[in-house]
This record gives C-alpha cells, sequence and structure tokens, in this order.
C-alpha cells in the first residue's frame, strides 16, 4: 500500500464524539486492488476469458457472445482487449454484481462491446475506449433475445451512465449511452457512425451488421435527463440526444452545454438530434454541422443567448413557441447570431394540453446573410416585434395552419410589427398542410410599387420597407388591382393626390377580388371626385384587413370615407375589417369617418358586404357642392345598404364597431354612427357598433338607436370576445389609456392589461406579475372573466408595493380565479378601510389552487388574506401563511363569507390572525354557508374586550361546518372557543379542535381532543384520509399540498415515530485533534481497531452546506472503523467528500485534498475520489463498529 502521511486537517473529529469524513460514489481517480473485470462466466456463444497481470483478454469465436461478471472495472493502469471475429461481432458484458462498474482504463476491441450494469457505469477521466461499436446501458436484455437479434432493452433501474473520458469508435460504428440518466463530460467520437445518448427506461436498438439503423424509445422514464457538457463528434454521422416523457407530469429533459460536431463529410449530411420527447430542451454551448442539419425539439425548447449553431438547417420543434427578449424559448438575438450561419426553421406542434401550436414573435430579429428563417406552424404566427434581413437574398417563410388542410382552415399570420425585407422574391407563405407554396415580390420603392401590374388575380406583393413621398401630387392611383398586397406592417407617408374632377382615388383607385392587408398611410392627403378614399377609392369583393390612415384628410364629392369611398360586394362578398382612420373627410353626399358607402348587391348571387372591428375618429363635415345639399353623413358610415334582387339575399353589416369623431352638416340623414340606412328587399345590420356622444354632442338621428358615453361603450364591449383587453392576438380591440378601445396592431401606446388570452372559459386571461393581478380591477372588462397565474410572484416581482397602503383590494370580483398551484408571497396592505385582502369583495367567484404566503394585512372589519367579504363565492384549494390584524370579521383566509353551498372546500390556513369581534383561525364570520374538509393551526387573539374568538371560526350562523378542525392558540375575552366562538343554528359533523395546543377546552360546536388523539388516525373515521407510515406522526394534511407522491384520498396522516430533535450545530472550534484522527487512519489502514478518547462535549458539528445529516454517533472508548459498505444489524451511516473539504477550511486547511485509507478489500487508498466527478454522484463510505465483520 501506499500512503500519504500527512493527515493534517484530512479529518476532524468533531464535538460529541462525532466524525465526518468522506467520499462520493463513482470514483474518477480510485486506485483499485484486482480491479479488472472479474468472475466472468461465458452464458453464450463461444468466448475465452484470461488475464495476464493487469491486462485481461477475451477471445470470441462467435459472433455473438454474452458474459455474465460479478464485477466489470478497469483501473487507470489496465487493459481490456477484446479479440473478435470481424467489427459486427458483439460481446455482451452483464454485470450480475452490485457495485457499479468504473473504467478508467484502457478497452479496445475489433467489434462491438456492450456493458450492461444495473448499478451504473462510469467512464473515468482516465477512460480510454477504442472499439467498432459502444453500448453501455443500466437496463437488460435476455441472453435469449441477444442471440435472435431482438435487441430491446428494459429494466428498473434508476442508476446513470457518465462519460468523463474519451470514447473513439472505428468503421462507421455507433456509440449508445443508455439510462434513466445519461451525461456526458468527456469526449465521444464516431466518424460516419451514430452517437446516442437515451434517457429511457424500455427501448429497441436496429442493427445492420455494424452499423446502427435507429434506436426507438418505447417507454419514458420519470425526470429522464441526457446533459451533453463534453464533446460529441461524428462528422458524417449521426449525433442523437433523446428523452421520452411518461406522461404529461413526467417530463424528461435534454441538456447540452458542450460542442457537437458532425460536419457533412464526402458527400454524406451530418445529422444533429436533441429531442426531449414531450419534455424541455435546453440548447446551449455550440453545434457544428457544417452543410448538415441541425433539429432541437421538445414539449419546450429553451435557447440559451450563448449558442451558436453552423449548419445548412436548423430546425426548432417545440409546441408552442416563443421568441422575446426574456421568458421566452430564446432570444431574438439568439436566433439573430444563428442565422448568419444557418438556414433556421422553428416549427411548432400542435400540442395536446394547453397549447395551441403558435409561433410568438416577440423580440427583434436581425440578421445579414443570405439565409432563410421559417416560422412553421401548427396553428397562428404572431409578429409582434421587427424581423429585418438585409440581405439581397435574405428570405423569410411563414407556413401557418399546418395542422389541417387548407380548405376552411381558418389560421394566419398576425403582422403587428414591420416586417423589413430587399427587393426580390424574398418572402414565402404557405396556408395549410396541403396549401399552394406562394412566392411574393417584394417592392421596396414608390416606383416598383407604382409600376404593380394590375388585372392580374396571380399578382403577389409585399412592402419591405416605409416609404416616404415627396411634392405635390405624387402618385397615380393604382386602377384595377386584383391581386394581393401585404404591407408587413409598414406605412406611407405623405401621399399626396389633388384630383378634384377625377374618380377612384385613393392609392388604390379601384381593387376588384383583392386583398389588402397590414398598411398604414400617414399624412396621406387626397382629393377626388366620387369612389375617394386614402387607401381604397373602390373596393369591388375584396378583403382589407389591418389597415390604418391618420393624420390626413379626404375630400370629394359622393362616397367619400377616411379609409374607403365605397364597400361593394357585389354577388360575392366584401369586408374591411380591424381598420380605422382618424383623417378629416369632407363630402357632399354618402359620406363617412371610415367609409363613404357599405353595399351589398345581390342579383344573381348572395352578397354580404361586411365592416367588422373597426372604428373612426376624425371629423366628418357634410358640405354644399353644385348647389347640392349635403346628405347621408356618418361618424363612421355615410350609407350603409343591402339590395337584393331576384330573391338572392344581400345584407350590409357593420358589427363591433364605433365613431368618436365630430359630425357636422346642414343637410339630410346625419348621424352619430351612420347616416343612411337602407334596405331594398336586402337587410341592413348594425350590431354591437356605437358612436361616442361625449365627443360628438350634436343632435343625431341616431342618437337614441348608438349613443353612448365612453364608459357605456366600454362596458357594452366588455362581454364581445372581438373587443379584447390585453388580449395576446392583434384582432380586435385593446386599451388606449383605458379611455375607448383601439386597433391593437398599430397601436404603440396600447396599455395591455395581462399576459395574454381572452378572458374565456378555454382561453384565459393569464397573468405573471403584480399589475397584471391589479388589472383586475377593470371591472367593466374583467367581470365575469376567468384567469390563471402563470407562475410564482412576490416581493421581488413587477409591480409590488410594500409600502404606504400597500396592495389595493380586487374588487367587486366576479369570475373565476385558478393560481394553478402557484404562490403569491409578501402580499402587503395596511389600510385603515373595510373588505381589505387579495380580494376585497367577490361575489359569484371560484378562487382555487393558489396559495397565499408570508402575507401582511392589516385592516378595519371584514379583513382575510384571500378575500375580505365573499359573498356566493366557492374557495378550493386555497392556503394562507403570515398575519391578519381588523377589528371585526377577521379571518385567516377569509373575513366575511355569506350565502355559499360550499364556500370553502380543502384549504388551509397557518396565519396569525388578531382582532376584537368574529375573528377565526380560516374564517372570521360564517353565515348561511359550508366549510369542508378545511383546517387551521394559526394563533388567534382577541384585543381588548373582544368576543366571539374561534381557532377555526369566530361565529357561525346558520351554516355547516364538516370533516374539519383546529390547533392554533386561542386566546380573547368572550365566547372563545376552540373551533368555534360563537354559533346560532350551525351544524358541525366530524370535526375537532386540539384542547392542549388550543388552551381552550370548550368550543361553541365540535368536538376537543387531546394532542395525541389530534395525530390518531383514528380520530378521524369518516373522513377520507389515508396513512403515510414515512412522515411523522401529526396531525392530518391535505393531500393536494404534497401533490407529487401520489395519494389517492383527501387527508393524509403521517404515522412515523418522531425521530429525536438533532442539537443545533455549531461551528467546530479548531482543537489539537491530529493524533486522534492519525491513529483512527491507521488503524483503519491495517484493517485494525483502535480506541479514541472523545472529548467529553454534547454538541455535534456538520458544515454548514451539507444537505443531510451525516455526522456519525458512537460511544466514547468504543472501537471504530471505517468499511465501504454498511454491516448487518449495525448502525453506520454515510459521509461525503465535499463535507470533508468543507472541514478542512474550517480547520484552517486548504480544503484542495482529501486522503481516505480504507479498509475495503477492493480499495487500497482514495486520493480525492470526486475531485472529476460529475455532481450528485457519490460513493458511499461507513464508519461502523471496528468488532464487527464486513460482509457479514
Amino acid at each position: 500500500m501506499n500512503f500519504i502521511p500527512s493527515y493534517k486537517n484530512s479529518f476532524r473529529i468533531l464535538k460529541g464524539g462525532k466524525i465526518s469524513l468522506v467520499v462520493s460514489s463513482f470514483l474518477a481517480t480510485t486506485t483499485l486492488t484486482f480491479a479488472a473485470p472479474s468472475g466472468g462466466v461465458v452464458t453464450s456463444g463461444s468466448a475465452n476469458i484470461s488475464q495476464n497481470g493487469k491486462v485481461t483478454n477475451i477471445t470470441q469465436s462467435t459472433q455473438k457472445a454474452s458474459i455474465n461478471w460479478n464485477k466489470f472495472n478497469i483501473a487507470s493502469d489496465e487493459t481490456v482487449n477484446f479479440k473478435q471475429p470481424n467489427s459486427s461481432s458483439i460481446t455482451l458484458n452483464r454485470v450480475i454484481g452490485n457495485e457499479k462498474s468504473i473504467i478508467n482504463g484502457a478497452l479496445n476491441s475489433n467489434g462491438q462491446v456492450w456493458i450492461i450494469n444495473s448499478n451504473g457505469v462510469l467512464f473515468g477521466k482516465g477512460a480510454s475506449i477504442n472499439t467498432s461499436g459502444l453500448l453501455a446501458t443500466t437496463k437488460d436484455i435476455s441472453d435469449l433475445d441477444f442471440q435472435a437479434g431482438n435487441y430491446k432493452f428494459t429494466g428498473n433501474s434508476n442508476e446513470s451512465v457518465i462519460n468523463l473520458g474519451t470514447i473513439d469508435v472505428v468503421n462507421n460504428g455507433s456509440v449508445i449511452l443508455a439510462a434513466n440518466e445519461v451525461k456526458n463530460e468527456g469526449t465521444i467520437k464516431a466518424i460516419r457512425g451514430k452517437i446516442h445518448l437515451a434517457g429511457a427506461d424500455e427501448y429497441t436498438v436496429n442493427l445492420n451488421g455494424n452499423s446502427l439503423i435507429n434506436l426507438i424509445v418505447n417507454k419514458g422514464v420519470l425526470d429522464a435527463l441526457v446533459k451533453n457538457s463534453g464533446t460529441i463528434i461524428a462528422n458524417g454521422g449521426e449525433v442523437y440526444l433523446t428523452t421520452n416523457a411518461v406522461n404529461e407530469l413526467l417530463k424528461g429533459v435534454v441538456n447540452n452545454t458542450g460542442i457537437i460536431e458532425a460536419n457533412s463529410l464526402a458527400g454524406i449530411t451530418g445529422y444533429v438530434e436533441l429531442f426531449a420527447h414531450g419534455g424541455t430542451a435546453n440548447v446551449a454551448g455550440t453545434i457544428n454541422a457544417t452543410d448538415g442539419f441541425v433539429e432541437t425539439s421538445g414539449d419546450k425548447v429553451k435557447i440559451d443567448d450563448s449558442f451558436k449553431v453552423v449548419a445548412d438547417k436548423w430546425l426548432i420543434d417545440p409546441t408552442d413557441f416563443t421568441i422575446a427578449a426574456s421568458g421566452g424559448d430564446m432570444t431574438g438575438a439568439t436566433l439573430s447570431n444563428n442565422l448568419a450561419s444557418a438556414n433556421v426553421e422553428i416549427q411548432s406542434v400542435n400540442g395536446a394540453k394547453g397549447t395551441k401550436g403558435d409561433i410568438n414573435v416577440n423580440d427583434t430579429i436581425t440578421w445579414s446573410s443570405d439565409k432563410k428563417l421559417t416560422l412553421n406552424a401548427q396553428n397562428d404566427i404572431f409578429i409582434n416585434k421587427e424581423i429585418t434581413s438585409s440581405h439581397a437574398n435574405g428570405k423569410l417563410e411563414l407556413l401557418y395552419g399546418q395542422k389541417a388542410v387548407a380548405v376552411g382552415n381558418t389560421s394566419d399570420y398576425h403582422v403587428n410589427a414591420k416586417v423589413n425585407l430587399k427587393a426580390g422574391q424574398n418572402f414565402i407563405t404557405k396556408k395549410g398542410s396541403d396549401g399552394t407554396v406562394t412566392n411574393w415580390t417584394v417592392v421596396t420603392t414608390k416606383e416598383t410599387m407604382q409600376d404593380m401590374p394590375t388585372y392580374n388575380e396571380d399578382a403577389r406583393f409585399v412592402l419591405g420597407t416605409d416609404l416616404t413621398l415627396s411634392g405635390t401630387n405624387n402618385w397615380t392611383a393604382i386602377r384595377g388591382f386584383k391581386g394581393q398586397f401585404d404591407g408587413l406592417g409598414h406605412t406611407i407617408t405623405g401621399l399626396h393626390i389633388d384630383k378634384a374632377s377625377t374618380n377612384f382615388q385613393g392609392l388604390f383607385g379601384e381593387i376588384e377580388n383583392a386583398t389588402i392587408k397590414n398598411i398604414g398611410l400617414v399624412n396621406a392627403s387626397v382629393s377626388g371626385k366620387t369612389l375617394v378614399g386614402a387607401l381604397v377609392g373602390s373596393a369591388i369583393n375584396s378583403t382589407i384587413h389591418n389597415t390604418y390612415a391618420t393624420g390626413g384628410s379626404v375630400t370629394g364629392n359622393s362616397s367619400v370615407g377616411g379609409l374607403v369611398g365605397r364597400n361593394l360586394a357585389n354577388n360575392m362578398m366584401a369586408s374591411i375589417s380591424s381598420s380605422y382612420s382618424t383623417n378629416s373627410v369632407t363630402g357632399n353626399r354618402d359620406v363617412g369617418g371610415l367609409v363613404g358607402t357599405n353595399i351589398a348587391d345581390a342579383m344573381m348571387d348572395p352578397a354580404t358586404a361586411s365592416i367588422t372591428n373597426s372604428y373612426a375618429t376624425g371629423s366628418v363635415n357634410g358640405v354644399v357642392v353644385y348647389g347640392n345639399n349635403p346628405s347621408s353623413i356618418g361618424g363612421l358610415v355615410g350609407t350603409n345598404i343591402a339590395n337584393a334582387m331576384m330573391m338572392d339575399p344581400a345584407t350590409a353589416s357593420i358589427t363591433n364597431s364605433y365613431a368618436s369623431n365630430s359630425v357636422t352638416s346642414t343637410g339630410s340623414d346625419v348621424g352619430g354612427l351612420v347616416g343612411k340606412v337602407e334596405e331594398n328587399d336586402g337587410i341592413s345590420t348594425i350590431t354591437s357598433s356605437f358612436y361616442d356622444n361625449q365627443t360628438n354632442t350634436a343632435t343625431m338621428q341616431d342618437s337614441v338607436a348608438f349613443g353612448k358615453t365612453k364608459a357605456e361603450i366600454l362596458d357594452a364591449f366588455s362581454g364581445k370576445e372581438a373587443w379584447l383587453v390585453g388580449g395576446a392576438r392583434d384582432e380586435g380591440y385593446t386599451l388606449i389609456e383605458l379611455t375607448l378601445p383601439a386597433l391593437k396592431t398599430f397601436n404603440t401606446s396600447v396599455t395591455t392589461l395581462f399576459a395574454g388570452g381572452f378572458g374565456t372559459a378555454n382561453d384565459a386571461y393569464t397573468i405573471t406579475n403584480w399589475t397584471q393581478l391589479q388589472n383586475i380591477n377593470y371591472a367593466w372588462f374583467t367581470k365575469n372573466k376567468n384567469y390563471k397565474l402563470l407562475n410564482n410572484i412576490s416581493s421581488t416581482t413587477a409591480g409590488y408595493i410594500g409600502t404606504g397602503e400597500g396592495w389595493n383590494p380586487i374588487g367587486a370580483f366576479s369570475g373565476n380565479f385558478d393560481g394553478l398551484g402557484h404562490s403569491i408571497s409578501d402580499l402587503y396592505i395596511n389600510r385603515a378601510a373595510n373588505m381589505q385582502g387579495l380580494f376585497g369583495q367577490t361575489e359569484d367567484a371560484n378562487i382555487v389552487n393558489l396559495n397565499l404566503i408570508n402575507v401582511n394585512i392589516t385592516g378595519n372589519d371584514a379583513a382575510g388574506a384571500l378575500v375580505g367579504s365573499a359573498t356566493t363565492t366557492h374557495i378550493e384549494n386555497v392556503s394562507s401563511s403570515g398575519k391578519v390584524v381588523g377589528e371585526e370579521e377577521v379571518g385567516g383566509l377569509v373575513g366575511y363569507m355569506t350565502d355559499s353551498a360550499i364556500t370553502v372546500l380543502k384549504s388551509h390556513s397557518s396565519a396569525e390572525v388578531t382582532g376584537i369581534e368574529n375573528v377565526g383561525g380560516l374564517v372570521g364570520q360564517l353565515d348561511n354557508s359550508t366549510i369542508r374538509e378545511s383546517y387551521s393551526t394559526g394563533k388567534v387573539t382577541g384585543i381588548g374586550t373582544s368576543k366571539n374568538i374561534g381557532g377555526l371560526v369566530g361565529r357561525s350562523s346558520y351554516s355547516t361546518i364538516e370533516n374539519s378542525y383546529a390547533t392554533g392558540k386561542i386566546t380573547g375575552t368572550n365566547n372563545i372557543g376552540g373551533l368555534v366562538g360563537r354559533n346560532t343554528s350551525s351544524s358541525l359533523t366530524n370535526s375537532f379542535w386540539d384542547t392542549q395546543t388550543s388552551g381552550q377546552a370548550t368550543s361553541a360546536v365540535g368536538v376537543g381532543k387531546t394532542t395525541a388523539q389530534m395525530q390518531d388516525k383514528s380520530t378521524f373515521d369518516g373522513w377520507d384520509i389515508q396513512e403515510d407510515s414515512t412522515i411523522d406522526k401529526g396531525t392530518p394534511f391535505l393531500a393536494w399540498q404534497k401533490s407529487g407522491n401520489g395519494y389517492t384520498k383527501t387527508w393524509v396522516i403521517g404515522t412515523k415515530a418522531a425521530t429525536p430533535p438533532t442539537p443545533n450545530p455549531v461551528d467546530p472550534k479548531p482543537q489539537d485533534t491530529n493524533k486522534g484522527v492519525e491513529r483512527i487512519v491507521r488503524s483503519i489502514a491495517n484493517q485494525t481497531a483502535t480506541t479514541v478518547n472523545l472529548p467529553n462535549m454534547e454538541t455535534s458539528t456538520t458544515p454548514n452546506n451539507s444537505g443531510r445529516n451525516t455526522n456519525i454517533s458512537f460511544s466514547q472508548g468504543e472501537n471504530q472503523m471505517l468499511v465501504s459498505r454498511p454491516i448487518e444489524g449495525q448502525s453506520t451511516q454515510r459521509v461525503s467528500l465535499s463535507e470533508a473539504k468543507q472541514m478542512q477550511i474550517q480547520n484552517g486547511g486548504s480544503g484542495e485534498e482529501v486522503i481516505v485509507p480504507l479498509s475495503n478489500s477492493s480499495i487500497i487508498q482514495l486520493v480525492d475520489g470526486g475531485v472529476n466527478l460529475p455532481s450528485g454522484v457519490e460513493q458511499e463510505f461507513y464508519l461502523a463498529n471496528a468488532n464487527t465483520q464486513e460482509g457479514k
């Protein structure tokens, strides 16, 4: 044996006769005695095993052979050689002992070597693997299946496969590392081969000779992890890092922070796939796949800002995908950087639960290479931040609605920010899985736009940049346009047309069967005769969407509109949606702030002309022209007319739209919303549309039907999905300064109330911070809506107020709030007012799945952590802690409750509650309501001449309490009860209080029990309760509090005998113990016992960073020794390397080296055994009585 003689600071004898000492379990630098493979028995095929010193040779004569080993280890100075018939030969090495395989030396083979060890496999830093193929796994396969070529691996091992060394396979071979947890921190190389790191419970390998066809994960595993922080090289080959989800809750993770290289080689395309099926792929480090393909996929894909990829194409394939500066799956900067060297495709999947397969661009993307960015969405694409390609050949491709065929597909791409592209064929779209790929021509100048072909139904143009026009009469209206034009969010500024005697004037004078969208006009001045609008003079059977005109003026004679002169449906459909105008409009007949004439003509086929989700705010003026008095002048539309002939229906409709402007005219038919409504055997409808009678105070002919105040308009729209408040999508409306609805798309000053959603049952408003939570108070929008809390929020979350009066309670709440199991911490209220709590007042409400932590609330009457005053409210799976102080009706969860069938269900509070009257640990006052399966443990204090003070409820009237209890300390003056302070005609079933902890022998209702009885399951007969023998004995708790434990009942009660309390740790004091330590170590090395005289102290010491109790207690003068495994019938306890190093530092040492001489027959000496180990991998060593024998 070779010992290092200095033991100073290597170990410490701690106070109370306790020794702490360490190691870790996977030993990367362990020196082993006879570490080579041992106990080998050939169980199938033919092979010969021979050992000569430190070299082990396995000579195989059959194509396949399997060997069962007692141990399969290779020390750093040892070599194992496999001599096989050819490169396709396989030797299966199965470890049937109970030790992990630790390989630090050389393993050589001209064929394939498979290592199966359910105890785990570690290739240490010294490992050098040279084979034609390697498989290392913790899953097993039978010899019968192995010989038959049925390579299906199964097993229930939870151990890991880890590589810290160098693995190099040749002959186009493969490397497979498969286990619940697989890590590579070393180097794996397989030129023209395949490398699989797979986290799986069951998997199948398909081979063709020496070549791996594929690896299929048949069954996922709980918390599967595949991690690469080293280097993987497979040029001309393929690399796979894969996990499979067990189900929605048990999802795997794939992490890459290292280097993966799979460059194309000699015409063979390199391929890299990181795929967390149903789980999360965290992508960092570097992937080099020059001229190759890279895929990073999973339910969620998180791209680190530092990640770098080089490839011909990079596919990102999650469920939903959000590009955002923070809180998303990838930043715009990271995507931009990688577009410099690779075509990138982000491909969403239509998720089965809570996901829609959308792609959201919420951060700026910019690149200057000739690469293409493809956004491939199962559902919709939302471009909320600018996308810019500055290269002449840089391209953007939008594939949307890919979950279904094109016919009937309602998916779309939504342009809420500018898309900047160079001129040419640089924009591509496809709608539906079977849709046509459309190549659009990008125009970037006035001249190319002016020259767009007309009367061509196949024309597809997009505007790639903002345009600014100068001079007067600088534009000739485009006539006869029949194609599609997408402005991609851009603006055209300074359009000027002065042709008062000419019809069909506007950016487009006339369009037919055309589509115009995503374009804005700024400071346009358009003057014409008839059919005049800033954007379009006359639109026939066309679609206009997401457009606006602002800051300009439009003048004409008839059919004059701020945006469109005439919207005509001629035996077909014509629509204007999500559009607005602030232009001033002047004309004589059929004049409107948005549209002059909206007309449906059905002469041979049905016709529908519609205006939806649109508005106008510019002034409208009816003037005399050629001696004719003005007529049909409206704030939104001049004339809305439906003409039907030959029994074909005609409908002219205005829906979810409004006008907020002045309307003046000396003529007839003057309306705040519509000047004239005309039906010629057709139907003219106006639905949920109004004008603002605070802005337009003049007498209008439609004032009774459509005139409303701003507040009334807001309230009228609050129940309409099309009028959104804080929605994540571009359709409909949100708020500008909380006055009137405004189109979100082109308004940068929008106030977004929530993170997303629509407030519906299927798509609730989502909340991520205090500001959004506070916005529920905008009651005219939020009444009867649905809300979900997407994450925990605390004092560090945006919008928190922890000073002054603090939080302003959500008042008059009705609707549904689901915390999704998240917490709200540090809620602070200090306000001399009634109804204080997270919610001040609720009615017809549901609040579920929420934890309030460390509340600090002070109010007057009706104060509670969750709700001050609750009427017809259901509360379920809610908890609270902290303190609540008030006067009357004060509760740990709710102050006052009334008129609910089940007010509180499966909820609890540990908050300290203080008040004067009607004060309870859970509810202050309960009227005509029910509490079921709930409890409180907090202290309840009545102050002054207090009365009606109860552990669960202060005062209960005409109510029901079932299967509930209280244990908190109760003090007060009058009507004090362990469970209920005062009761009037309430019923109680199977509900108790602790007479000892409460200090109360009586209660208005309920049954008092001792502490011991409150911890006895028999007390709770009739409850839906189960035992858990792994939890210390105590009072019951609700199963949802530990939802991951697989409980099947409502309640859980621990039955494990409580462990004695551990003394408080103190920092170790330097003491002269080196001689004693040296004597212990020497005795261990010599496998002899020693007696140590221990200092007479009562307390023990562990490192401050210790995550578990690793102190070892023994009696003074008792012989002790270290052993490598627990000894039957003896108390032993494990120790760790990090803790020993910490003790060195605390005793003045460097903490750089720990020496552990051992008596284990397989290990002579361990020097700093954990230094090469990945985090979380440990080996156990134990201290036991020296008079025992190891291995009994």
